[in-house]
């Protein structure tokens, strides 16, 4: 085969090779710096992110500041090769307390709608913290069974990987499975009792 069946008859042939260049490229740099998949490994965010369940992750929100309620994927502060998903709770400039299982923004009660009832915020070490600027206080949604900013403290902006945009979860082999896309839970405002 010629070069120059190559570029005149064989034209077909290097369409297919330099699209298919492009595709990988834009897929590489689309899975490094906008969006990726990612699975949960673990339980810490039941009832709402369950062990094995997909998420579709948006690493351009990696450096803009966050809201509180959105679910992040940051490196673990303790080893960066692991990666932890919690929820935001507590904003720079914040202070964040724990008391009889409740937590405050500021003295002012945090409801909670995406927790069951039940669940209640215990802490092992401190009631309370004020959140530097540059960080955020993250727990997971499973308190008692989660390791988060009560146990390592606030996580730093810069060890923030992306949010999630919405979640994928499998019902078994004979169903379709359920997509989730994730809005922020609504707080009017934070209201003193």
């Amino acid at each position: 085969m010629s070069l120059n069946f190559l570029l005149k008859g064989g034209g077909f042939a290097l369409r297919f090779l330099r699209e298919t260049i492009i595709f990988f490229l834009l897929l590489i740099l689309t899975h490094t710096f906008v969006a990726t998949i990612i699975v949960v490994d673990g339980t810490s965010m039941i009832p709402n992110l369950k062990d094995r369940e997909i998420i579709v992750l948006n690493k351009l929100s990696r450096n803009r500041i966050l809201k509180r309620g959105e679910i992040v994927v940051f490196h673990y502060p303790g080893d960066p090769r692991r990666n932890y998903i919690k929820r935001v709770i507590g904003l720079p400039g914040e202070k964040v307390e724990i008391k009889d299982g409740i937590l405050y923004i500021n003295d002012i009660p945090l409801k909670e709608e995406y927790l069951p009832p039940e669940f209640r915020t215990e802490t092992p070490n401190q009631s309370h913290l004020k959140v530097q600027e540059g960080s955020y206080l993250v727990l997971g949604d499973n308190r008692p069974g989660s390791n988060d900013s009560r146990y390592f403290g606030p996580v730093e902006q810069r060890f923030i990987v992306g949010t999630a945009l919405m979640s994928i979860r499998f019902n078994g082999f004979k169903k379709l499975p359920d997509f989730h896309v994730f809005s922020l839970p609504y707080y009017p405002r934070l209201e003193k009792n």
